[in-house]
């Protein structure tokens, strides 16, 4: 079955930035079992006619805002600027609990190598239900499954989250909503343009 068409929110001769669906892949991994062409790389090179560099990743549940490199400069540059501050990364998620005021989980984050990592997570509430909030975040470092690891510590997880959330909650949401995969979203990305060095915003 063939894939709906890409949204494709920016593209010029350098960088590409996408609208990724949530289920699928960036790239291949060793999980994968659809095939390479069902995978967001496949998919948006075919669309385009042109080879695109990965950057950076979002799991594979999650939707949103993706970038791409169109030349190995553009990626480059992009790549070692991605965990800095010439790039902010904001997201939307869904949360356990209330949330009336804006705050920042700062605790610090093991990587791979068991090695922990200053990690700081900003939110503030869009909007608040009965036993949840629709939240804002912005992501000052980036960390390894930072924003569903800060929440899961806070016992606040991110509903829809099968691994770090409470299967009580999730069930729940599931039965309810139809919610089967985690209420997270990347909406907004602000960055320096690699070879123009101008800030571009992008929704």
């Amino acid at each position: 079955m063939e894939l709906a068409l890409i949204d494709i929110l920016f593209q010029d001769e350098h960088l590409i930035i996408v609208n990724k669906p949530a289920h699928l892949l960036i790239h291949p991994s060793r999980d994968h079992r659809g095939g390479d062409n069902r995978t967001l790389l496949k998919v948006l090179a075919k669309q385009i006619g042109q080879y695109v560099y990965p950057i950076h990743r979002l799991d594979r549940p999650v939707s949103g805002l993706i970038m791409f490199g169109l030349t190995k400069e553009a990626t480059r540059f992009m790549s070692e600027s991605w965990s800095t501050d010439r790039v902010r990364k904001f997201y939307t998620g869904l949360v356990r609990g209330k949330y009336i005021e804006p705050g920042v989980i700062d605790f610090q984050l093991s990587d791979h190598n068991k090695v922990k990592k200053n990690a700081y997570t900003q939110y503030s509430p869009l909007e608040t239900f009965n036993d949840s909030s629709l939240l804002n975040i912005e992501i000052k470092t980036g960390r390894h499954h930072q924003i569903r690891r800060h929440f899961a510590r806070t016992v606040n997880h991110l509903l829809g989250d099968r691994t770090y959330g409470k299967k009580k909650y999730n069930d729940e949401y599931l039965q309810k909503y139809n919610l089967n995969r985690i209420f997270l979203h990347s909406s907004k990305c602000i960055f320096e343009h690699p070879t123009k060095l101008e800030i571009i915003e992008v929704h």
